[in-house]
C-alpha cells in the first residue's frame, strides 16, 4: 500500500461541507474526556479493557454533530447515520455513580450494553477549542486505530470452536479473529463466510496460527465458528477495532511471520506506510508455555491475552499504538520453556481524517 498524498472526492467535500459549517457560526469543536477513571489492579488484560473503553467513548464522541446532555455519569449526543435510515442517531453513555458499577452505552434508547465492568471512578468533562478546516490536499490528519473491545477467548478441545464477538461493537468496526489450534494443517480449518483470510501458517503440523478480518454487519450474529477434521485442542479470540482505513485496513505488505521453536519466540518487523498505525503481535504455540497469565513479555506493548487449553496450546496477543512510518521492529514474547510455535505481526492502518 503505496502513501496517500491528497484528498479522496469524498474526503474533499467532507473538508469543505465541515468548513461552511464552521463559517456558519460553529467556531469550536468539542472535547469529550474521559477523567478520572479508576479501576482495582487486576492486571494487564483488565487495564486493557479500560483502555478499550475509553477509546470507544471517544471514537464515538469525535462524530458527534450535537451534544443533548453532559454531566459527571453521563454523556449522551446525536452522530451521523449508523444504522442505515439517513437519520441521525442518538448514543448514550451512563455510569451510575456507584463504585463497581457498569459503564454503559446505549443507542437511540435501546437496551443498555455494557462497555466497562467494575468502574470505580468516573467523571466527564468538555472544553472548546476554536478550530478551522485546512481543505488544502495533502494535509490529512489521522487518528490511530481504537482497540474497541476484548473478550475472554474461546477454548475447544473437539472438532470446532465458536468465538464470540465483544457486543460493544457498532456496524463497520472492524473485527480481528485469531485462532491457534495444536498438530493440525492449515488445510483442515475452514473458516465461516465473509472473512477475509489475513495468515495463516503451520509449524511442522505441531501448531496452526491464523488471522481473519470481517467488517461487522448489523445483521451478523454474535459469535462465528472455525471447524476442521478431528479433535483438537484450540484457542481463538476476537478483537475489535475502529479508526481503521475503510476499504484495506490491512495491506498484503504490512503482515509477516516466522516460525521455529525457542521460549523468546520473536514477532518480525514490517513496515507501516502510515503513521499513526497499529502493530498487532500474535502467537500460537506448542503446548502450555503461559509463565503469568496474561503477560505476554513484549517490551513496549499492551498485554491482551496469553492463555493455554490442556497444557497442549496455548496463543498470545499484544498491541502497540500509535506506530509509523517506518519500520515497526521486531518484539519477542517471553515464554516459560522452549516450544513450537507461529508468530506474526501485522500493522492496521488508521482512519485518514479530515478535520480535528
Amino acid at each position: 500500500m503505496s502513501n496517500r498524498r491528497g484528498f479522496t472526492l469524498i474526503e474533499l467535500l467532507v473538508a469543505m461541507a465541515s468548513a461552511t459549517v464552521l463559517m456558519a457560526g460553529l467556531s469550536s469543536a468539542l472535547y469529550i474526556a474521559a477523567r478520572g477513571m479508576d479501576l482495582d489492579d487486576g492486571g494487564s488484560a483488565r487495564r486493557a479493557r479500560a483502555d478499550a473503553a475509553v477509546g470507544r467513548l471517544l471514537a464515538d464522541a469525535r462524530t458527534a454533530t450535537r451534544m443533548r446532555t453532559l454531566s459527571s455519569g453521563v454523556i449522551e449526543f446525536d452522530v451521523p447515520d449508523r444504522t442505515g435510515d439517513n437519520v441521525a442517531d442518538r448514543l448514550r453513555y451512563a455510569w451510575d455513580g456507584m463504585p463497581g458499577s457498569l459503564l454503559t452505552r446505549e443507542l437511540n434508547g435501546g437496551s443498555p450494553i455494557t462497555v466497562l465492568q467494575d468502574v470505580r471512578s468516573l467523571s466527564f468533562d468538555s472544553a472548546t477549542r476554536t478550530s478551522t478546516v485546512d481543505t488544502t490536499a495533502g494535509s490529512t490528519l489521522t487518528t490511530w486505530p481504537r482497540l474497541g473491545g476484548v473478550l475472554q477467548p474461546a477454548a475447544s478441545t473437539t472438532m470446532s470452536i465458536a468465538v464470540s464477538r465483544p457486543t460493544t461493537m457498532v456496524p463497520g468496526d472492524l473485527m480481528v479473529a485469531v485462532l491457534c489450534v495444536e498438530e493440525t494443517s492449515t488445510g483442515d480449518i475452514d473458516t465461516p463466510s465473509g472473512w477475509t483470510q489475513v495468515l495463516l501458517r503451520e509449524n511442522s503440523g505441531e501448531v496452526t496460527l491464523g488471522v481473519w478480518t470481517r467488517t461487522l454487519m448489523a445483521s451478523d450474529p454474535s459469535s462465528f465458528t472455525w471447524s476442521w477434521n478431528s479433535n483438537k485442542d484450540a484457542i481463538g479470540w476476537i478483537l475489535v477495532l475502529s479508526n481503521h482505513h475503510r476499504t484495506e485496513p490491512i495491506a498484503a505488505t504490512e503482515v509477516a511471520y516466522s516460525t521455529g521453536k525457542s521460549s523468546h519466540p520473536t514477532t518480525p518487523s514490517v513496515t507501516a506506510a502510515t503513521g499513526d498505525s497499529l502493530v498487532l503481535r500474535v502467537g500460537a504455540f506448542d503446548k502450555d508455555i503461559v509463565k503469568t497469565v496474561d503477560v505476554t513479555g513484549l517490551p513496549g506493548h499492551t498485554d491482551v491475552w496469553v492463555r493455554s487449553v490442556d497444557n497442549k496450546i496455548a496463543g498470545a496477543c499484544g498491541y502497540a499504538v500509535p506506530v509509523g512510518p517506518g519500520a515497526v521492529g521486531t518484539a519477542a514474547f517471553d515464554n516459560k520453556n522452549n516450544s513450537d510455535y507461529v508468530v506474526a505481526t501485522i500493522v492496521i492502518t488508521p482512519r485518514p481524517a479530515v478535520a480535528p
